[in-house]
């Protein structure tokens, strides 16, 4: 049986993604379903709290990324 594995999609990933993920089986929240302009620390913190792989189409995250989970860890 495959691994499922929990997603959290950022605003920015396209929700194709979080559809097509879920129908094949895996656990996706989708931030846009319930919230707008969401925090990034904070969603971080929803990432790491909830145990979720964080998707995004931000190619810009590769700079605040490793700093925000440091900041959202302490």
């Amino acid at each position: 049986m495959p691994r499922l594995l929990r997603f959290l999609a950022y605003e920015s990933c396209d929700f194709a993604v979080a559809r097509a993920l879920r129908i094949a089986g895996h656990d996706v929240e989708a931030v846009a379903e319930h919230s707008a302009n969401s925090v990034d620390r904070e969603l971080i913190r929803r990432a790491l709290e909830s145990q979720r792989i964080l998707l995004t189409e931000d190619r810009t995250s590769g700079g605040w990324c490793t700093p925000m989970v440091n900041a959202a860890q302490e």
